[in-house]
């Protein structure tokens, strides 16, 4: 039987650019062995497969025994990384700068202590302008332990200077990793639960922040301190609908990247993440001209070329670009433009479907089926929406598949398909009560959906109006906001009762929205 899409070595090798595995050929023939004409058949045949198949691989490897395929492959593996070390070791600072203690090393254990010490000094120097503090930290233990073993004489006051500096690279060192382990945990809870604004699961979130938060001074922290910080802060108020706090700290986070844009090269997916965080606390404050704004500089990213030479970025600019894009059109109401872009991603969702992790999928497909819902095409809505709820994990993005389940039941409405609507009402309210916290929201719109089939044509307007109404009063409870952040059906009511497009409405309250909305 095949193995689909689990060998390291069969993903490693299609992750590769084309110049990358031209520079591994020469690599391998520059230090070619006895075993290097079969490096290269591998490399070759593995390259050549759409889906990994071991027992088709050794049909056609005549030169390769069964039992040399696990030692050939692990050193493949072993000299693919190799390789790809040699071709960045240039372009990444952080490599860079690990090379260089590498050499330091070779330097120390032939007793060359001074030139090992130069070497170290020189390079910490690199690591500080570049803010590599775990960096740091190994060079001045290197340093301490060359110093206290060797009497090198190079400065008098030596031990003293290192044993301060090595203090305070500890201090920020500690910080740093306490406020990345908060901004973790956070959307650790978040990618679980989704939004909070009240009861037990608020209160896990508060308490995991205040626990996790230690003393600091703001002004104090060095740029990575402060990148962590604005990291779980943006995550805590995120999760908890705060989303001007949420602005607020984003805004810090990308602004961290105008005054040192250096960083932008070294850190390139901080750099990212920050402009997606920042747009999504746009998008959810219906901060329109800022949005468009940021979006413009993400758009940016695509023409850095050597950024998009990194597999990893390509990633995430088409993720996040995928995703506002989408918003983009949620708010201005263009939702036939957006649809366009549909066949794009997911384009982009085959390509890097080795890559990409399950929580992204089901969000971009959730915002693709609430697109072709604006556009008033239910059948596709229903398609995507079946794509989520067919998703057996609903401990991941249970928000979304509660979400899913309500919008497949207006989509069936639409449809006027009423023998499986009460089918579906009944499991989709099982479903709430089992998975996520039922809010009066949710029932609201169980309730609505579960009558319309049974009223007269001349009954419908009316109960469409007195259910606008109510949800109109549930948005104004803070602790009812959560289902609207998802699925804004006073929209649809209102196309209903106005009897116009739900992109009509939109355009129209957009144009509004930005002649006078300031945050």
């Amino acid at each position: 039987m095949a193995k689909q899409q689990t060998d390291h070595l069969f993903q490693l090798v299609k992750s590769l650019s084309k110049s990358e595995k031209r520079n591994f050929k020469l690599y391998v023939k520059r230090n070619s062995s006895s075993e290097g004409a079969k490096f290269l058949q591998l490399f070759d045949l593995i390259d050549k497969q759409e889906e990994y198949d071991e027992v088709l691989l050794m049909k056609k490897a005549k030169d390769i025994k069964k039992v040399q395929l696990s030692n050939l492959k692990a050193h493949l593996y072993k000299q693919l990384l190799t390789s790809l070390r040699l071709n960045y070791k240039n372009s990444d600072i952080a490599i860079s700068i690990r090379e260089q203690i590498d050499y330091a090393k070779i330097l120390y254990n032939r007793g060359l202590y001074m030139q090992s010490l130069k070497i170290l000094d020189k390079v910490k120097s690199l690591a500080y302008k570049y803010h590599q503090i775990r960096q740091i930290k190994t060079i001045i233990e290197f340093e301490k332990r060359i110093e206290s073993q060797f009497i090198t004489r190079s400065i008098s006051t030596r031990a003293e200077d290192l044993t301060r500096e090595s203090d305070k690279i500890n201090t920020i060192s500690q910080r740093m990793s306490l406020f990345s382990n908060l901004a973790i945990r956070l959307y650790g809870l978040f990618l679980k639960k989704g939004h909070t604004y009240d009861g037990a699961y608020r209160e896990e979130a508060d308490r995991m922040y205040q626990e996790g938060l230690p003393e600091y001074v703001e002004e104090e922290l060095t740029f990575h301190e402060k990148l962590n910080l604005y990291h779980a802060k943006q995550w805590y108020y995120y999760l908890t609908q705060d989303f001007r706090n949420a602005y607020k700290y984003c805004s810090k986070w990308v602004g961290l990247f105008a005054d040192q844009p250096e960083m932008k090269s070294i850190i390139p997916d901080m750099y990212i993440k920050g402009l997606d965080n920042l747009l999504n606390a746009c998008f959810l404050s219906a901060y329109y001209s800022k949005f468009n704004e940021i979006f413009q500089e993400l758009e940016a990213v695509h023409e850095e070329e050597p950024l998009m030479n990194i597999e990893n970025i390509r990633i995430l600019q088409f993720t996040t670009r995928s995703t506002h894009l989408i918003n983009k059109h949620f708010m201005d109401g263009q939702y036939k433009e957006g649809i366009k872009e549909v066949p794009v991603i997911e384009e982009g969702l085959a390509l890097y479907k080795r890559n990409l992790d399950n929580h992204i999928v089901l969000s971009l497909y959730y915002k693709i089926a609430c697109l072709y819902f604006g556009d008033g095409d239910y059948h596709t809505t229903i398609k995507y929406l079946n794509r989520i709820v067919d998703f057996k994990d609903t401990e991941l993005r249970g928000d979304l598949h509660a979400f899913a389940r309500l919008l497949l039941v207006i989509c069936y409405f639409e449809l006027e398909e009423y023998d499986y609507l009460e089918y579906l009402l009944k499991s989709t309210y099982r479903f709430l009560m089992k998975e996520s916290e039922l809010y009066e929201v949710q029932r609201v719109i169980l309730r609505f959906i579960r009558r319309l089939p049974y009223l007269a044509h001349d009954q419908l307007m009316e109960e469409f109006k007195k259910y606008r109404t109510i949800l109109h009063q549930l948005r104004e409870d803070p602790r009812e906001q959560r289902p609207f952040l998802y699925l804004d059906l006073l929209v649809w009511l209102d196309s209903k009762i106005e009897k116009r497009s739900i992109s009509e409405i939109v355009q129209e309250r957009c144009e509004v929205t930005l002649k006078g909305m300031k945050i």
